[in-house]
């Protein structure tokens, strides 16, 4: 048994303590021994090998069980499946889509005060998210701090989720759930129209690192003073030069008040994400991480920083499972601002907080931080060409 630190793959749950682990999280893995989560810890003696999957009746036996008929006529079908006829035979033609992500409350057999936000040592309250769904998860339960808390957020999340609520962009629950899965093709194309402006504008072209090579038995130029000197290797050539995969983190500040206009978060979502595209390309890992960040959220909070780890460096970058989280002022609004006050102590603030840039300490702990102060699709494109125009200066170093 060999258990290592990988990055799930699928859903699944802990074999020790039955917690269910989604896609991203790192979790312990031994082969035949399954899955276990972080704080479990890895594998041990004790442990039991899975059990082997049996086979299923039906190949055991050439004659189909007499139930099976009406069972498959009561089966209903899938989300999404079509049934069409062909020769006397059914056929389920399943819809190319994402599956919807399980997003059933994180507060079971939790206490509201387990899940409050710590205060640090610089008087700033922060909490983290290892994932959007994580974070979606908690920001749909019923809870919060105090009693007085949760009826409010309550009423205020019902209220953004009804689709008659212009701050929360006129997205209902369902819709929310369904574009988290699936992103509208609206709001793809703009991502996309947006990233092909951008990049257009100001991405400079990669060329790969070259040497040349003198002394050579063979290559593509021939060198004169070595021919002349009969020298068995007068060969030059160019050789391109391996380098070492970087890893580097984006950071996108998603906090807006409640003037903004939801295509001004979205060209600020966008060049993250074109940034991170650009970045992938040559050749590097790109983590990308939204921090949201505000003052007086409560009477007792002055300031709190909240950060959601969207994608680990060593996945790779999907536009269609970021786009919500990036670029819909749905998201920050509804699981941001509201879901976050579930976890401050004191009376929430009516106004849920204030708008704020990030500390430098905050800035430090990423490599490129795109804050609340970009608005707008000229600032989003400054800040980009900026960001590429150090990458340029760094890959000639």
């Amino acid at each position: 048994m060999k258990p290592r630190l990988i990055p799930a793959r699928f859903k699944g749950r802990c074999r020790a303590c039955g917690q269910p682990v989604q896609p991203g999280q790192n979790v312990f893995f031994a082969k035949h021994y399954g899955i276990r989560c972080e704080p479990c810890g890895p594998h041990t003696d004790a442990d039991a090998p899975l059990p082997p999957k049996p086979y299923s009746a039906r190949w055991r036996s050439s004659k189909p069980p007499a139930a099976s008929t009406s069972s498959s006529s009561n089966r209903p079908m899938s989300t999404g499946a079509s049934r069409t006829t062909n020769s006397g035979t059914n056929r389920l033609t399943r819809r190319k889509a994402k599956a919807l992500p399980d997003v059933s409350p994180a507060g079971s057999g939790t206490m509201p005060g387990e899940r409050v936000a710590k205060r640090g040592a610089d008087g700033i309250y922060r909490y983290e998210f290892g994932s959007v769904i994580e974070a979606v998860r908690d920001a749909l339960d019923d809870y919060a701090q105090n009693d007085a808390n949760a009826e409010y957020l309550r009423a205020r999340q019902a209220r953004a989720m009804s689709g008659r609520d212009r701050w929360a962009n006129h997205f209902t629950r369902a819709r929310f759930m369904r574009e988290l899965a699936n992103p509208s093709k609206r709001l793809l194309d703009a991502v996309d129209q947006m990233r092909a402006k951008l990049l257009d504008e100001v991405a400079v072209p990669d060329s790969p690192r070259r040497r040349v090579r003198r002394g050579q038995e063979w290559g593509e130029e021939l060198d004169a003073d070595r021919w002349l000197a009969r020298d068995l290797s007068p060969w030059e050539r160019n050789v391109r030069e391996s380098q070492p995969r970087r890893t580097v983190t984006i950071g996108c500040n998603l906090t807006v008040d409640g003037k903004t206009k939801p295509h001004q978060l979205l060209y600020r979502g966008a060049a993250a994400l074109a940034l991170a595209d650009v970045l992938t390309r040559r050749g590097i890992n790109v983590g990308i991480t939204l921090l949201y960040s505000t003052k007086q959220p409560t009477d007792m909070v002055s300031r709190a920083v909240v950060r959601y780890l969207v994608k680990d460096p060593l996945m790779p970058l999907d536009i269609s499972a970021v786009a919500l989280a990036m670029c819909e002022i749905a998201f920050f609004r509804v699981i941001c601002a509201i879901g976050s006050m579930r976890h401050f102590p004191g009376a929430v603030n009516k106004s849920l907080g204030v708008v704020t840039n990030l500390l430098q300490a905050d800035h430090n702990s990423v490599d490129y931080m795109i804050d609340a102060d970009i608005l707008g699709e000229q600032a989003a494109e400054a800040w980009l060409r900026s960001c590429l125009y150090i990458e340029q200066e760094v890959a000639h170093v």
